[in-house]
């Protein structure tokens, strides 16, 4: 049986965030009265939950692309972008969480094990809040900027989370 590696925290996690996608598709839908893509994101739910059950199967995958699918066409047809945005993140963490839960069939037999699987959630849960607060400042923010100062930003940008990366490793947070 695949205990994993701090499971309740994991199961716990993995549910709130499967739970946060689907209420992230459903209200998205269900505002612009778009019954069929709310009656398709009702599915996901269980779709996640079966997933959990069963994580080496295609599952986690398949549900992943259906929430990016389901995400693609909410801002297609012109659905809250915050909201198909928050989904996708959201679906994304829950397939990461499960299958890095999925990895480990042991429990941990030292506490270097532990570190690890508390520094994997902190970092998913670091990486993906910071991408979700740039994608809704970008929903607000309006610039005309030229590409050459884009390109150099964002470099700067990629450059500042490297440091922030091993500042952060370094200090073991």
């Amino acid at each position: 049986m695949n205990t994993g590696i701090k499971t309740m925290p994991y199961k716990v996690v993995f549910v709130f965030f499967s739970i946060v996608a689907v209420t992230c598709f459903i209200t998205g839908y269900l505002v612009e009265s778009q019954w069929v893509g709310m009656g398709l994101a009702l599915f996901l739910l269980p779709g996640w939950l079966l997933a959990n059950k069963y994580p080496a199967s295609l599952l986690p995958s398949l549900c992943l692309v259906l929430s990016a699918g389901l995400a693609a066409v909410g801002i297609l047809i012109r659905l809250n972008t915050g909201l198909m945005v928050g989904a996708t993140v959201a679906a994304l963490v829950a397939w990461d969480l499960l299958l890095f839960n999925a990895s480990f069939n042991h429990p941990p037999s030292n506490g270097e094990s532990q570190d690890f699987s508390t520094h994997h959630l902190k970092t998913v849960l670091l990486v993906s809040g910071a991408g979700l607060l740039a994608v809704l400042l970008g929903q607000f923010l309006s610039f005309q900027i030229p590409f050459l100062i884009m390109l150099v930003l964002a470099v700067l940008i990629v450059f500042a989370l490297e440091r922030t990366w091993f500042y952060l490793k370094k200090r073991k947070i």
